[in-house]
């Protein structure tokens, strides 16, 4: 059941397509992706969105959607280059395979029989992981991957760009990091969960001003935030179901591993169930 009250943030996936993903917040999507990638005016001065799909357009449709390859916002510069963002807010173990496969994916539909290798345009991808951290090597909150050897320092191609900022690890104090001040706050505006973050924000610059207004006039509706509200639900069942299939797995390994006398430590271990829950298993 709705509660009327809920407050539902920019984090949601909903409410962070319509924000990004409209064509009508053009200077919006243009601004963050100015702050992330580092790409022209010139360049910017041509966004045309091409793909906005929502996570709960994904639950209600799950035959008629590529789940390896879903997007909240795929769009084209001036130029051609395709980039598409994913707002990641339930854990998933296959990210790093998915966004390898749905770049290749996109490089691939470019082309028709006939046509020229030189007719590939760059594909970009900005993963943006609220809850959970992506690459866990480093301590940084910003990650571009491309081909490049590491041998050499050479790269092989500027055909694909894949980018992860990880929300959790945004740093507290910016000091030396003021060259990604304007990124900083657009990942902060993204994770807020709090009314009084998003005024801050709203004053660092016109476009995020205007985003914190169109933010605001969405959640002042009470249909929309319904809907969003559902779409919140959808991930909480999906990461209950995986959840839940992970422990039926983990339970069905520690009880061939009891039959094969392992001591409860090394089970624990081997699972990572915790003692307790393997004792109950015994009887």
């Amino acid at each position: 059941m709705f509660d009327k009250t809920k407050k539902i943030y920019p984090r949601n996936d909903l409410v962070f397509k319509r924000i990004f993903g409209d064509n009508r917040n053009g200077n919006i999507l243009k601004s963050f992706l100015k702050s992330t990638l580092k790409l022209s005016d010139d360049d910017l001065s041509k966004i045309e969105i091409i793909e906005s799909s929502s996570k709960i357009d994904m639950a209600e449709n799950k035959e008629k959607i590529d789940r390896r390859t879903i997007l909240d916002i795929k769009c084209t510069t001036k130029s051609g280059k395709i980039i598409g963002i994913e707002l990641q807010i339930a854990k998933d173990t296959t990210m790093k395979s998915r966004v390898i496969y749905s770049n290749a994916k996109t490089l691939v539909q470019q082309l028709n029989k006939k046509d020229l290798y030189s007719k590939l345009k760059e594909v970009i991808t900005i993963i943006i992981s609220i809850d959970h951290i992506i690459i866990e090597e480093y301590d940084d909150y910003k990650y571009c991957f491309n081909f490049y050897d590491e041998k050499h320092k050479i790269k092989l191609s500027d055909l694909v760009r894949i980018y992860f900022l990880e929300f959790q690890r945004i740093p507290e104090e910016l000091r030396e990091m003021k060259q990604d001040e304007d990124l900083i706050n657009w990942l902060r505006f993204i994770g807020s969960k709090s009314e009084e973050e998003i005024e801050m924000l709203g004053t660092k610059n016109p476009e995020l001003n205007e985003a914190v207004c169109v933010y605001k006039e969405l959640t002042a509706d009470e249909a929309f935030r319904e809907e969003a509200w559902k779409c919140e639900e959808a991930i909480r069942r999906e990461r209950s179901r995986i959840y839940d299939a992970k422990k039926e797995r983990e339970i069905e390994i520690a009880r061939n591993f009891l039959k094969l006398g392992l001591t409860l430590e090394q089970i624990s271990q081997g699972t990572g169930l915790a003692i307790e829950e393997i004792k109950n298993l015994i009887g």
